[in-house]
């Protein structure tokens, strides 16, 4: 049976978000109520949101980390905005 460690919660909920492992480090997207973008190094960093500013939220898409030489890019497809309000 294996034995994982525990690890301290992200900042945000990421339910609804994605999961990816990019440069060889954990990283959690958007999510049911952010568009926050988390690295775990050690700790949990809060990177650039990503999409709109005026979104809130960025949730239900699919994500794909691709490495070319010794680089990696990761791609996001899809989405779902919610949040924005239009001014009157």
């Amino acid at each position: 049976m294996r034995n994982f460690e525990k690890m301290e919660k992200t900042t945000n909920n990421h339910l609804a978000g994605e999961i990816e492992i990019l440069n060889g480090k954990l990283i959690a997207l958007g999510g049911y109520r952010t568009r926050s973008v988390e690295l775990f190094d050690q700790e949990w960093k809060t990177k650039t949101p990503i999409g709109n500013q005026e979104a809130e939220r960025f949730r239900d898409f699919s994500s794909l980390v691709l490495k070319e030489h010794k680089s990696e890019v990761i791609f996001i497809f899809g989405k779902l905005f919610l949040g924005y309000y239009p001014p009157s």
